[in-house]
């Protein structure tokens, strides 16, 4: 082969690997814009076939290509030892341990001093420097995380029942774990701290749902209060509040949704017989404004409240339907029973003006009348009638 020739074919060579170079430094993100130019001026040469020009300018777009890509591996060393130096005083500050974080960033430093070679292996220090910081930060943040949380929980419990047995030896394990945090001693807190967090995070739970379960109680209990309802030996609160107290969370919440429930049917069924108790007593006083007694309309419905009183709910309603009825028919009775007195004064006056003695009868007449006085008109009735048998006999 001819000396020009071989000359072209090197030189030919020599471009390719030179192109090679700068698209791995480009692919790298690198600025390569010199030594691109000095590869397209090293290919016009070959292309004028003045292969020694060619090979200088190849040689010059290589020493750039690999001053570029030796700045810009030095850059990100530079990038990564500024982030480990961040990450060791963030350490520092939360009293972690940065003897082999501190050893990394040593190396990465003292590899600035050095070439490609000695970055590359500073990069590695740096990246296993941040790996390790950014774990043992992780592992902090983690156990301030649990640890945080844990202490919320434990303090509204706390606000809302001071005198909580079960919170002090809990408090007194937050506390442990806050020493050891102090002490930068994350890793063998980490799983006790969890732990705790767990634990407590369960307790806060029952403990919601016990407090919520206790105040809807209350509130039953203020509602039969109100409707002056009868709840004797369920609204057992004093007993409930001493086993919540103790901690017994998952006790005090079944015991308050037991009572709760109780006496919720109890509301229910009081709330309907209460219904017709009150619209009786509402007949009654209509009856009543009318200027007529409701002796037996009341008498029953004084039954009725009685029964409601005793939580007989079926009997109450009963009675307070009955009540209903008479005070409904007072005002037919009340005439009915008027229209049988003056009839038998009127059968007494003709007997006795056929000198019959009707002394006793009149004594009878006198306690229907009294009857029928006090509003009980089933009890003057059967003085009437009475009357009346005496009357046929006497006949």
């Amino acid at each position: 082969m001819p000396v020009w020739g071989r000359k072209k074919k090197e030189t030919q060579e020599a471009l390719s690997s030179a192109k090679s170079l700068i698209m791995k430094v480009k692919k790298k993100g690198l600025d390569t814009a010199e030594a691109e130019s000095l590869y397209k001026e090293g290919k016009r040469f070959l292309k004028s076939g003045k292969y020694i020009f060619a090979m200088e300018k190849i040689e010059e777009a290589k020493k750039s290509a690999k001053r570029t890509y030796a700045k810009g591996i030095k850059d990100r060393l530079k990038f990564r030892i500024s982030q480990l130096d961040e990450r060791i005083r963030e350490m520092e500050g939360k009293n972690l341990k940065t003897e082999k974080t501190g050893k990394y960033l040593k190396e990465a430093k003292d590899s600035l001093k050095g070439g490609v070679r000695e970055y590359k292996k500073g990069l590695r220090s740096a990246k296993e420097g941040l790996k390790l910081a950014e774990h043992r930060l992780e592992t902090y943040n983690k156990v301030s995380g649990f640890l945080d949380s844990t202490g919320t929980f434990l303090r509204r419990m706390e606000d809302l029942s001071p005198n909580l047995k079960i919170l002090e030896i809990h408090k007194k394990e937050l506390e442990k774990l806050n020493n050891l945090k102090s002490k930068g001693k994350v890793k063998t807190a980490l799983m006790e701290a969890e732990k705790l967090h767990t634990d407590v995070k369960k307790i806060s739970e029952k403990y919601s749902r016990a407090q919520k379960s206790i105040e809807a109680l209350k509130k039953s209990v203020r509602d039969a209060e109100i409707l002056e309802a009868n709840i004797d030996k369920l609204s057992n609160l004093d007993e409930i509040n001493s086993i919540f107290m103790d901690g017994k969370f998952e006790s005090a919440y079944n015991i308050a949704e037991k009572s709760r429930k109780e006496i919720e049917a109890i509301l229910k069924d009081h709330k309907e017989a209460k219904f017709h108790v009150d619209t009786a007593i509402g007949k009654v006083l209509e009856v009543k404004s009318w200027g007529f007694s409701a002796y037996e309309a009341e008498k029953s419905l004084n039954l009725a409240k009685e029964a409601l009183k005793n939580r007989d709910f079926e009997k109450a309603t009963a009675i307070a339907e009955e009540s209903k009825e008479k005070a409904s028919t007072i005002r037919e009775r009340h005439k009915r029973s008027l229209e049988l007195i003056q009839k038998a004064k009127k059968d007494l006056m003709r007997m006795k003006a056929q000198g019959k003695d009707i002394s006793e009868m009149q004594e009878i007449i006198r306690e229907a009348e009294s009857e029928f006085d006090r509003g009980d008109y089933t009890a003057s009735e059967k003085k009437i009638e009475m009357i009346i048998g005496v009357m046929k006999n006497r006949e």
